[in-house]
This record gives structure tokens, sequence and C-alpha cells, in this order.
């Protein structure tokens, strides 16, 4: 039984041998978890855990002792571990992070390059996906952390987030569109108009399909897209309207189009998310850490 291993066994315990509640916390599956012990007292030829009744009750004698031993060998691992990266002069490793190619644009861009430059020997893979999918690739271990929108809907209990950047979704519309003049929007205003929107991969859209059916309006979807500067350049002398952050104004030439916002707009608050685990590689602290000092120290309150 390796170190990870032990470390399913000791969660069991604290879960008062409850295996859904163990592996949830885990992130594995309960039949996986079940099979790894039962796996492991097989070729050992020990019991590990009372059952009765196919429910694990407790600890056998031999299991209690093991337990113990489990815990001393698990601290003493993570305190080695801990003095290695202490010791390594420069960072390096692998870290996998999901950032939505808008966000990338928006927000990241200058922390990504200020990072390489700091850790060239470090290894960033940037997943560009839309943050409905990365919350998914989050919850598979396919990404290590991922910058998402609030509501992320993960569990908190298994998640730590950190607000990076607090706005809000506007429209942008050709300056010659009749709702261009006003001075904020009603969502009712949008009953019946051509609406260009990201695709489904894109948090943004099933937030405004929400508020749709929430403020019961009827729009026209005439075309999805992943591309945010498409959107933008798609209402340009035309009768479309699109629907993104704000700060998609600072970072775009909006000749002939205008932002109006909404009197009950959609929040856009950017977070940083990543799992709670008892052990993180020096990449993986440095990295959280290094979004902390970027979006929160160094700038203040995000926003």
């Amino acid at each position: 039984m390796d170190v990870r291993q032990l470390k399913y066994l000791i969660e069991i315990v604290n879960c008062n041998f409850n295996l859904s509640a163990a592996s949830e916390k885990l992130s594995i599956s309960q039949p996986a978890l079940s099979m790894l012990i039962i796996k492991f007292e097989k070729e050992e030829g020990v019991e590990l855990l009372n059952r009765k009744k196919g429910l694990i009750v407790g600890l056998t004698s031999v299991g209690e002792t093991f337990y113990n031993n489990a815990l001393k060998v698990v601290k003493h691992h993570d305190q080695m571990m801990e003095e290695l990266r202490r010791q390594s002069s420069s960072l390096n490793g692998r870290i996998r992070i999901g950032i939505p190619p808008y966000i990338v644009t928006v927000l990241c861009t200058e922390f990504l390059r200020a990072l390489i430059s700091k850790h060239p020997s470090a290894e960033y893979i940037v997943d560009e996906t839309g943050a409905f999918d990365l919350k998914r690739k989050l919850l598979l271990d396919e990404v290590d952390s991922a910058f998402l929108l609030r509501p992320s809907e993960l569990n908190p209990a298994l998640f730590h987030e950190v607000l990076v950047n607090s706005d809000q979704l506007s429209a942008f519309m050709s300056a010659s569109h009749r709702l261009a003049n006003k001075k904020t929007l009603k969502w009712k205003d949008l009953e019946g108009e051509a609406m260009i929107m990201f695709d489904k991969t894109y948090m943004i859209h099933h937030k405004l399909i929400s508020k749709f059916k929430s403020k019961d309006v009827n729009v026209h979807i005439a075309m999805m897209s992943k591309s945010w500067d498409f959107l933008i350049e798609s209402v340009k002398n035309t009768q479309y309207i699109t629907v993104l952050p704000s700060p998609t104004k600072n970072y775009y030439n909006l000749d002939d189009i205008v932002e109006v916002k909404f009197e009950d707009p959609i929040p856009w608050d950017a977070i940083y998310v990543y799992p709670k685990k008892n052990y993180y590689s020096r990449i993986e602290e440095q990295t959280h850490q290094e979004v902390i000092d970027y979006y929160i120290n160094k700038q203040g309150r995000p926003g």
C-alpha cells in the first residue's frame, strides 16, 4: 500500500467509515475505494476493517495498529516532501491551469507573462476552454486549477475559491441599433432581438439562458461562437446584440459599437479555483500563492 492509499484508509476512518463521504472527499468512486481496500486485505492476508451485513463498522485490532502507523508514515512523508521542496533552488515541475479564452485576454495575460518570467524552469500548461467545460475537467482531475465564474456550484468542502475580479455583463451593439441610445436596459427590452452569444461551453451562455427564462424573455439566437472578438465584430453595422463582460471595452476598439448596461445585471465574478488537498506539489503551492499575491495582495481588492 503506497502513501496515497494510506491516505485513503485514513480518510475512511475520518469519515466514520462512511465510504460515500470518503470517496467524495477523495474524488474517487465508492466501488473503486472499496475494491482497493479489499484487494490489499486479500494480498496481505489480513482484515483491517470490521464488516457487518456488508457495512464497515470499525477497525479490527490489526487495522487499529495499521491505522496508527499509517498516520505516522503520512505525516513523515508530508514533512519529507516539504523539506525537499524548500531545499530546491528553483521551481520545477508542471501544473495544468484551465483558463477560458476571454479571461486569458482580459485578466491573465500579464499575470502569465510574469509567472513564466519568474519561474522559467517550471512548465505551465494552459488549457483554454470555456468555464463550463473547465469545471468538468477540474472535477475529473484533468486540470490542477482553473479560472471560473461565480457561482461555480463546486462543493466548498472540496475546493478553494479566490475572487480575482468582480464586474458585470453588458450588452454590446452597433451605434445605429434602436436600443443603442438607452442609458440602461431592462431584460424585457431584448424581447424578439437577434442575439449572438458564446456557445454552450461557456458559463456566460448558461447564465444568459437562465436569465432569459427567469425574465420570460424570448430572443432569437442567430449565432453562437467560442470567440469573443468574433462576437464583437459581428455586431458592427448590424442589428445583432451580444452580451459580454463589461471589461471588453478596455481590450477592444469599439468604433461604431456601444456598451449599454443592464438595470438588473448578471454579475461577472471571476474566481481562481483549486482542490483542497493535504499535500500540494511545490509548483501547485507556489502558483496558488502567486495568484493571491497578484490579484489580491498587490492590487488590493479585486474588481
